[in-house]
């Protein structure tokens, strides 16, 4: 009960953070499953671990606890996080301009990665809006 409820709140961020973090609204030049996040905004770098959003917020879950679990939900469609270097929590989000970027995201989840993109932040909360990425290694063995 707790994950679904972790889950359901999830999925209820992801959806806000998609339509607050745009500053316009989605229109028809939006793909049914891209956010309207598009490339306005400073490029960063970052490092971390890509992990599953509700395990992560619910049990603290990380690659080296569950990473087959974790690559089962990114392939299902859950929402994926980045968990930096500095243990900041980033919401990753499909950057409407370079939508391949995300795809790769999330084969690569459960890895430590490095992310480039545009950081979006809102009532403390932060996502990324990935326009580049690449593996630095095997996070879980």
């Amino acid at each position: 009960m707790k994950r679904f409820l972790s889950l359901l709140l999830l999925g209820s961020l992801v959806i806000f953070m998609g339509t607050a973090l745009a500053g316009k609204k989605c229109d028809k030049s939006c793909s049914e499953f891209s956010s309207c996040v598009g490339a306005k905004g400073k490029v960063v770098t970052l490092e971390g671990e890509i992990v599953e959003a509700g395990c992560f917020l619910a049990n603290g879950e990380t690659a080296k606890e569950n990473a087959d679990c974790i690559k089962k939900c990114a392939a299902e469609g859950m929402p994926l996080v980045l968990v930096a270097k500095d243990e900041s929590v980033y919401l990753i989000v499909k950057n409407a301009d370079t939508a391949k970027a995300y795809e790769q995201t999330i084969k690569l989840a459960a890895e430590k990665v490095e992310i480039k993109g545009i950081v979006h932040s809102k009532d403390g909360m932060k996502a990324i809006a990935v326009t580049e990425i690449k593996q630095l290694e095997l996070a879980a063995k």
